[in-house]
């Protein structure tokens, strides 16, 4: 593939550089100059550049019965989205207050059900917050369990990209963003018809959040 003509410049400042070095008695350096626009050397910079990637952002393995991890793989590849933009826009709703995961209980051991781990990259700055966040929920008596990380992504991917019913299904409260979404608008939208009494008032607060009586909700859309 030919190379624009910024990166015919850089090759070619990488080679003077060679030269300046192999000049001024240091021919050492100008060999690991040289070394970098070698194939070997590209994927040595390839190499360092995932490793930071890796490191920014470690892997999550999410434990989950293997036909629920594949319907998610393909809600997620049929919406047109991405798990790990997902899993930013999950961890951050959960640290604003705007969504609670569901608590999801573990099956029994040894049920013989096929189990595999659905693997997403999660910032680890990102992660230690909303583990810490989930903590101080439980601390504070405002939850009684403290969700981390995973619980919280998978019950984000679970409710938004399989056909698998969840609590959330069934729950008396909703909050903002799954009023929201509910009537196909945004959280914007929805706030400021609650603030102009276009849509009903906040039925109560959990965990600092808002919430919503579900069938009030319901009404919007069927009335």
């Amino acid at each position: 593939m030919p190379l624009s003509r910024r990166d015919q410049e850089r090759v070619e400042k990488i080679q003077e550089a060679s030269v300046h070095l192999r000049e001024t008695g240091a021919p050492e350096l100008a060999e690991h100059v040289d070394f970098l626009l070698t194939d070997e050397g590209a994927n040595f910079v390839n190499r360092l550049r995932w490793k930071d990637a890796s490191e920014e952002n470690p892997n999550l393995a999410i434990f989950m019965e293997t036909t629920l991890r594949d319907e998610i793989k393909a809600g997620v590849t049929a919406a047109g989205k991405t798990l790990p933009t997902q899993a930013v826009l999950a961890l951050n709703a959960f640290l604003n207050g705007d969504y609670l995961p569901t608590r999801q209980e573990n099956g029994p051991r040894g049920s013989g059900v096929s189990k595999s781990n659905l693997n997403v990259r999660v910032n680890g700055d990102l992660r230690q917050r909303v583990d810490e966040h989930g903590k101080k929920l439980l601390e504070d008596g405002v939850l009684d369990w403290a969700p981390r990380t995973s619980h919280v992504l998978k019950s984000w991917f679970v409710e938004k990209f399989t056909h698998t019913p969840g609590d959330d299904t069934q729950a008396d409260l909703w909050t903002a963003l799954r009023c929201a979404e509910f009537l196909g608008i945004d959280r914007d939208t929805w706030t400021s018809g609650v603030e102009d009494g276009r849509y009903p008032q906040s039925a109560g607060r959990l965990a600092g959040i808002d919430m919503w009586d579900v069938e009030e909700v319901r009404q919007l859309r069927t009335g």
